[in-house]
Formats: C-alpha cells, sequence, structure tokens
C-alpha cells in the first residue's frame, strides 16, 4: 500500500465523516482555549496588579537626608538600569493664592526630573506642578495660571496623586517648582521598578558625605501600604496554570487515543484484510494531524481575538503562552492517535465485533 494511497484513505474517512474529525476538532480546540485563556487570564491579573502598585507610588523609593543629598546624582540615577526615574526636592518659601484670600500653600524646588516621577502631564510650557488633587480642588489644569504673592504662577503640569492610597502626603497639597539643581536638596525619589531594594545603595550614595565619609540617608518608600518590594516574577513563576501546556497535552492525548481506540474494530479488519500496521499509523497520522491542526489554530485564533479585548497589555505574552499551549495539545493528539495504533490487533477482530455496539 504506497503512502499515496494511504493519504488518500486518509481523506475520504474524513470527507465521509469515519474519522469524527469535526467532533474532535471542536472538542480539542474547546480544551485548548479554555487552556489557554486560563493562563491569559492569571497573567493579564497579575499585570493589573503590577499597574496598580506602580500607579500607588509604591515602586518610588525615596533617601532622605536633609540639606545634604547632591541633586546631580540624583538626576543620574535615571541612567541606571532598573531605574525610570529619578528627581530631587527640597522645602521651599510656602506662597499664597490672591484668589484664595492669602491662602498659604508649601512649596517644593524639584529638580527637572522629579515630575517625571510622579507621572506628571505637561503642557509644554515652564511653571510649576501641582497634584490632581490641588487641580481638582482649583479647577485649573495644565496651561492654566494662578495669581499669587510671588506674581503670576503658570500651571506647567499636573500629576496624579491622592491621599487615600496611604502615600505620602505631603505632594498632595504643595506646589511643586522645578529650579535649577544648584545647592544641596532634602531628599531624592526614584521608581524602581521591578520594585526591589537592590538599588536603594545607589540611592543612599546621592548624599553628599561629611569628611569624606558616606552620607546617612535614610531609604523609605513613597507609599508603604503595598510592602517594600515587588514580588511579580515570583507570582508569575509560581501561577497554577503554567501547568497549561502540560494540561493541553494530557487531554490531547487521551483525546487522540480515544479516538483510536473507539475504532478499533475497523482498524482490526483492515488489518485482517491485509493493511500494514505502518500504514495504518500513517492514514491515522494524516487523520488527526487535519483536525488537531484545526483545532489547534481555532484556538489560537480565538486567543488572539480576546487578547486585543481583554489582555491588550498583556497580550505579547499570552500569544506566546497560547501559542505553546496550542502546539502542545496539538502535537499531544497526534502521538496519541498515532500512539494507540499499538492497541490494535488482527486476532482482537471477532472479539471486537461480538462487543460492537
Amino acid at each position: 500500500m504506497l503512502i499515496r494511497e494511504c493519504l488518500r484513505e486518509s481523506w475520504r474517512n474524513l470527507a465521509t465523516g469515519t474519522s469524527r474529525a469535526a467532533f474532535l476538532a471542536v472538542a480539542l480546540g474547546l480544551l485548548l482555549a479554555a487552556a489557554s485563556f486560563g493562563d491569559a487570564t492569571a497573567v493579564g491579573r497579575l499585570d493589573s496588579q503590577a499597574q496598580a502598585y506602580r500607579a500607588s507610588g509604591a515602586a518610588i523609593r525615596a533617601a532622605s537626608a536633609p540639606h545634604s543629598i547632591n541633586p546631580d546624582a540624583c538626576e543620574a540615577l535615571a541612567a541606571v538600569d532598573g531605574i525610570t526615574a529619578s528627581g530631587a526636592f527640597r522645602d521651599s518659601a510656602p506662597l499664597s493664592l490672591d484668589a484664595l484670600g492669602g491662602l498659604t500653600i508649601p512649596v517644593f524646588d524639584v529638580t527637572q526630573g522629579l515630575p517625571t516621577v510622579l507621572g506628571a502631564s505637561h503642557a509644554d510650557v515652564p511653571g510649576a506642578f501641582v497634584s490632581s488633587t490641588l487641580a481638582a480642588r482649583w479647577s485649573v489644569e495644565a496651561g492654566d495660571t494662578l495669581s499669587t504673592d510671588r506674581g503670576y504662577l503658570t500651571i506647567a503640569g499636573v500629576f496624579p496623586y491622592t491621599e487615600r492610597d496611604g502615600r505620602d502626603p505631603r505632594f498632595a497639597n504643595a506646589v511643586l517648582v522645578p529650579t535649577l539643581a544648584s545647592g544641596p536638596f532634602d531628599a531624592c525619589l526614584a521608581e524602581v521598578w521591578p520594585s526591589t531594594s537592590s538599588r536603594d545603595g545607589l540611592l543612599r550614595g546621592t548624599a553628599d558625605g561629611v569628611d569624606g565619609r558616606p552620607g546617612g540617608a535614610s531609604i523609605s518608600l513613597l507609599n508603604e501600604s503595598f510592602g517594600r518590594n515587588w514580588e511579580g516574577s515570583a507570582d508569575f513563576e509560581a501561577r497554577v496554570t503554567r501547568f497549561a501546556p502540560i494540561a493541553a497535552a494530557i487531554l490531547g492525548a487521551v483525546l487522540g487515543a480515544g479516538s483510536t481506540v473507539r475504532r478499533r474494530l475497523e482498524f482490526a479488519a483492515a488489518l485482517h484484510s491485509g493493511v500494514r500496521p505502518g500504514h495504518l499509523a500513517v492514514i491515522l497520522g494524516a487523520e488527526s494531524a487535519m483536525w488537531a491542526t484545526l483545532a489547534a489554530a481555532g484556538a489560537f485564533c480565538a486567543i488572539a481575538v480576546a487578547g486585543v479585548v481583554l489582555f491588550r497589555s498583556t497580550l505579547d505574552t499570552a500569544l506566546v503562552m497560547a501559542g505553546l499551549t496550542c502546539a502542545a495539545g496539538a502535537s499531544a493528539a497526534i502521538m496519541g492517535a498515532v500512539g494507540a495504533t499499538v492497541t490494535v490487533r488482527e486476532s482482537h477482530l471477532f472479539r471486537h465485533f461480538k462487543n460492537r455496539t
């Protein structure tokens, strides 16, 4: 029996429905989609937690050393791998707003990088920065001008900030005024991501020492409510759904083997009529490759569509993991179908015939 004839036999089985390829493709496709979707959901949940962690300011670490922080050293930290932004600040003379009856507002002098650390939006104009809390209270936005005892103050940008999630309340009710980095500052802020203590030594190094001795900066978090370190990498490695490819492979192998065992009478009869076991394996391999490939392709496309809607920020990871899961499940299904042919014996023909339903 030529290989070409084996492939023709496979095609006839598929076309006539003998192999039940449609049912098997749908069943395997649902299994693969469910496994892939579960893993994508778990990864998406971890990503949402990471975004919430960063948005709360918990990834921003502060080196505090009053009148001892070197602003140039602090700004230079932004070039270090693992530090996304850095900037220094110090207390300044408060100002009062004419529109609020001379109400006094705290002021901080800041280096150019500090608004970036706090996630400020810019209006591309020189001026001060205020928190979203103050902006809402004063009904101002980037580009507006306020009359103060120092003259007119332009709002260059607004940074998201609230006192309700446990972060340092000082910036919520103060005006940040960028200034030239001259003279000592009080503290250096740096967003370290992923958030670990591995950069604390560099932060402490921004404090100028006395008589050649290292500076004595203390390290704290802008928001202590979420813990000192982000364990996202460990959580990703420990997630239960990391076994999705293995589960897909096991289920695919069971489904593939079951598709062969279900047709034992048919295959025993083929062996009795002279078909060789190797040719039988080729026929089954071609059949299972067709429905398993269709199932994997369908499941992957479904995850891709769902990912665009539900997992946009982790779409690349979701697609990689889905591809691995679908490939594992489809490959195992083919191997299960072909491997189960070893259970088919010509000598079992009459037993299968009597036990048929």
